[in-house]
Order: C-alpha cells, then sequence, then structure tokens
C-alpha cells in the first residue's frame, strides 16, 4: 500500500514540474504603410512589415520588408523590395543574415528588373533585366487572347 502512494506521489510531482522546465517560443509581428499622392497623379507609397520569431530549440529568427514606390503622373515609376532576414540559432558566432534587393524601373513603357542577394555581407546574385518597348510590340499578338 505504501509503494502506491510512493508511486502516485513521484508520478504526480513530475506530471506538475514537467510544464516548468518546457520551452517557450514566442513571435511578434509590425507593419506600418504611409501613401502620398501629388494634385498632378503622382503618388509614393512607403511600407515596412518586420517580424521576430524564436523557436522551442533557441533559434531566433528576425525578418524585415521595405517597399518603396513611386510613379508619376505618365506611369513612369520605380519600386524597390528590401527584404532582410537573419537567423541566430543558439550558441555563439552561427548567426546567418540574408538581404535581397529588388527594383523594377518603368519609363516610357520600358522595364527594367534590377534583382540582387547578400548572404553574410557578400555579394551572391546580380541579375539585370531589361525589356524594351519595340519588343513587346513584336510579343503582343502572341499574347492577345483569341476571343
Amino acid at each position: 500500500m505504501n509503494k502506491f502512494y510512493i508511486v502516485t506521489a513521484s508520478m504526480l510531482a513530475f506530471g506538475l514540474t514537467a510544464p516548468a522546465f518546457a520551452e517557450t517560443v514566442s513571435s511578434e509581428s509590425s507593419s506600418k504603410t504611409k501613401m502620398e499622392q501629388d494634385s498632378d497623379g503622382s503618388y509614393s507609397k512607403k511600407a515596412t512589415k518586420s517580424s521576430e520569431s524564436t523557436d522551442s530549440a533557441g533559434t531566433t529568427n528576425k525578418s524585415e520588408t521595405n517597399v518603396k514606390e513611386s510613379v508619376d503622373a505618365d506611369g513612369n515609376g520605380k519600386k524597390t523590395v528590401t527584404t532582410e532576414t537573419s537567423s541566430d540559432p543558439k550558441g555563439l558566432m552561427n548567426k546567418t543574415k540574408t538581404s535581397t534587393t529588388d527594383t523594377v524601373k518603368v519609363k516610357d513603357g520600358n522595364v527594367e528588373h534590377h534583382h540582387k542577394k547578400k548572404v553574410d555581407g557578400k555579394t551572391v546574385t546580380i541579375n539585370i533585366i531589361k525589356v524594351i518597348r519595340p519588343l513587346l510590340r513584336l510579343l503582343e499578338p502572341a499574347i492577345k487572347p483569341p476571343f
């Protein structure tokens, strides 16, 4: 009978203390947008989104995205999206950072796209794509739907 009480008491004690040793998981995010428009029809927009989370293993992940967009009354514009992410596992000297920047410029129907990616401060990717307006005119018959 005494063994029954001892086993029951030890299981109860273990069951009540186990949640005290559980790892915590946290997460938070925020966003902000600002838009301005002129009387001539031009506008600019800025948006920021950030988030931070920590998993049960202690790894902290952070992400921040900035969007800047401006368009004039003629439809010419520029849009830049910058994303910065970092991952910091528990321990020393093992944090990684990644930064990606995408820029799209439109002027007189010509489109130019720049893509740049950095990992831990070193540039790993640079892409530049240009689409010229006369080339778009050649492709228009193939793009239009048949109806």
